[in-house]
């Protein structure tokens, strides 16, 4: 019972805003075995719930996507990754690079990833310490527009990655 008010509680908070003062970033390093240089992070979301406990990101994802808040998530994180890295020369300096991961509605969303590239331009000193993360799916959904929006964080100097490649039928 507890989980379906908490879902629902979710639901309507996403249809008015973010709840960002319950929205955490938190960072899973990756290591590179064989070269430590080249390490990194993937950032990860998760949700305090109504005790102040960090949630797992599925129910919270998944009321985002079906309230159509996504490229609201979305833009958030990046936007705060990039002005994280950007305050912290120290961590800068030492990372090799921070994997956002990127939903396909936000790649859809011409708004979304025009305000991506508008965050990239600004924060230029850093992008190049980002590295997107979408799916294998949404990669090859619009292969076109998929190459035009790799090639066009290219200039950013933003790494591209595919997620789950080879886990689906694509």
């Amino acid at each position: 019972f507890k989980d379906v008010q908490e879902s629902k509680t979710l639901g309507r908070a996403l249809q008015s805003g973010l709840p960002s003062e319950r929205m955490r970033l938190f960072a899973q390093p990756i290591v590179h075995l064989r070269n430590p240089n080249r390490s990194g992070a993937e950032i990860l979301l998760r949700v305090l719930n109504d005790d102040g406990i960090a949630s797992p990101p599925g129910r919270f994802l998944q009321a985002a996507e079906q309230q159509g808040a996504m490229p609201r998530v979305d833009r958030w994180v990046m936007n705060s990754v990039l002005e994280f890295l950007e305050s912290h020369d120290p961590y800068l300096r030492e990372i090799g690079f921070v994997s956002v991961n990127l939903s396909g509605s936000s790649l859809n969303d011409e708004a979304c990833v025009n305000d991506l590239y508008s965050m990239f331009a600004e924060h230029k000193l850093v992008a190049n310490k980002i590295c997107v993360e979408i799916t294998e799916a949404v990669a090859l959904t619009d292969i076109t527009t998929t190459a035009r929006f790799m090639d066009r964080l290219r200039q950013f100097g933003v790494g591209v990655a595919l997620d789950d490649f080879g886990a689906g039928y694509t």
